[in-house]
Formats: structure tokens, sequence, C-alpha cells
């Protein structure tokens, strides 16, 4: 099991490296990652940190993502398509606008331990291009 709060938190590990690779260990093992996004309309899933971290190990390491939707955000997502071009539209836009920089941590301690991670490995605008394809 991997707890990046209890690492950081109870300090049984120190520094961001050493989460990487305890993460990316973890992640190797599993071999895929299953994204559960929340709505597909700004998706509180890409404005966390951790969850951000987890996408640049994910990209990094060439290791492949599903991202699925909860039945209501999924018969949401339907219904917005059956709109046509200008509901496909809307639907582009709220799924390629991706600002991973922004992203927050309960912790603003956790926040910028991650955030150093990601911006030294892949970077921001690397994960929101990978994010977003």
């Amino acid at each position: 099991v991997n707890n990046q709060y209890r690492i950081l938190v109870n300090k049984t590990m120190i520094g961001a490296d050493v989460l990487g690779a305890t993460f990316e260990n973890h992640l190797l093992r599993i071999g895929r990652v299953l994204a559960i996004l929340d709505t597909w309309n700004r998706p509180m899933y890409l404005t966390r940190i951790w969850t951000i971290f987890e996408q640049s190990c994910a990209i990094r390491m060439d290791v492949p993502v599903t991202m699925i939707l909860p039945p209501a955000a999924s018969a949401s997502l339907l219904q917005e398509l059956q709109k046509g071009t200008e509901g496909m539209f809307r639907v582009q836009r709220a799924l390629t606008h991706v600002d991973c920089m922004r992203a927050r941590a309960r912790f603003e301690e956790d926040e910028q331990l991650v955030k150093d991670f990601v911006g030294s490995k892949i970077g921001f605008d690397g994960v929101d291009q990978q994010v977003t394809s």
C-alpha cells in the first residue's frame, strides 16, 4: 500500500525522491492506473496535487491510465454529447483544459514537495499535454 500522507506526515520516509521511488515501485508492480473522476466537467481529480503526482509518474513510466466516471457523471456526459457539435465542443474544452501548476494539496508543505518533484521530472506542461491527449 502506498500512502503519501503517512509518508509525509509521519516522516516514515523523507524527500520527494524517496516518495517518487516508492510510488513508482508500486506502480510498476501494478502496471496501470485507474483514475476515478467525479465529473467530466472540471473534475476534482485534476485539481489535486497528489493525483497530478500519480499522473506524472504514470506518464514518465509509460504506464497506461484509464479514467472512469461514476454513473451520474457518465449519464451527464452522454447527455452533453447528444447535443451534437455544441455539446461535443463543450466536452472537448472541459477535458482538455488542465493546468497542473494550479493543483493544490491540503497541506502547503505537501504541495511544494510534490510540485518540486513533478517540476524536476516531467514538468507541468508535460503533464498537462499528456493528460489531455
